[in-house]
């Protein structure tokens, strides 16, 4: 009896870690790690930032790296932002294209923050999803890379060189649409399999968020419309000598 009940526990600690993985990752028995180096930060306005994913290969094997797609949602534009000030954009993307066993990958994407000078002081909260899938490497060459930059950052293997798996054209249609119209935060994206024996990146998405801050700019027209009305104040004082 005592055999039996340490049995049914252990089944049921490995069953409660199982949805920490997607559950083709768990079947697998390994895990693809992802961590943001920044998972929040605040940035002033117009100063230029990055944020970097950091995925660490804990599965068992090479694997190579099927795709990246990486999405910027950030405050709705206004009239009185037509520059997008409080939003971040894509401006660069460094990447591995393989990860070995036990080893990690920095996925770094450099975001520009326009500075618009008639933006009056508000701030602007921008979430970053990061979804990666890596499938075993076959040690024989490393896979052409296309970027595609649309409302999202988009990069992938578009010959399967390197890789193992097929490609699976359905869900690089899917990927595609979702880089060209993502659908909300935190899951902006669909999770298969962009080639056979994939690996998905866990958490997946993984979330970094950037907020954009800023103070009232002298050549805003709000601001200099309470500035001078301050200082005509002052001078009606100065004038009654109260």
């Amino acid at each position: 009896m005592l055999i039996a009940n340490l049995i049914r526990r252990a089944m049921l600690v490995a069953l409660a870690c199982i949805p920490l993985l997607s559950f083709p990752d768990a079947i697998r028995g390994g895990a693809l790690l992802v961590a943001p180096l920044q998972a929040s930060q605040t940035v002033l306005e117009g100063i230029d930032t990055s944020v970097t994913f950091r995925v660490t290969n804990n599965t068992g094997q090479d694997l190579v790296l099927d795709y990246a797609l990486t999405i910027i949602q950030g405050p709705p534009f206004d009239k009185k932002d037509p520059d997008g000030g409080d939003n971040v954009f894509f401006k660069s993307v460094t990447f591995p294209t393989v990860i070995k066993n036990g080893d990690f990958g920095d996925f770094i994407y450099g975001l520009r923050d326009p500075n618009d000078p008639f933006d009056g002081p508000d701030d602007g909260l921008n979430n970053i999803t990061f979804q990666v899938g890596m499938s075993p490497w076959d040690e024989k060459g490393t896979p052409a890379i296309n970027t595609a930059v649309g409302l999202g950052n988009f990069i992938f293997d578009t010959n399967g060189v390197g890789s193992t798996g097929a490609l699976n054209a359905g869900v690089l249609a899917q990927l595609e649409a979702c880089d060209a119209a993502p659908a909300t935060s935190p899951n902006p994206c669909t999770n298969g399999d962009l080639y056979g024996g994939e690996f998905h990146g866990q958490p997946f998405p993984a979330l970094a968020t950037v907020n954009v801050v800023d103070v009232p700019e002298p050549a805003s027209f709000e601001y200099l419309l309470i500035a001078a009305s301050g200082l005509v104040g002052i001078g009606r004082r100065g004038k009654n000598g109260r």
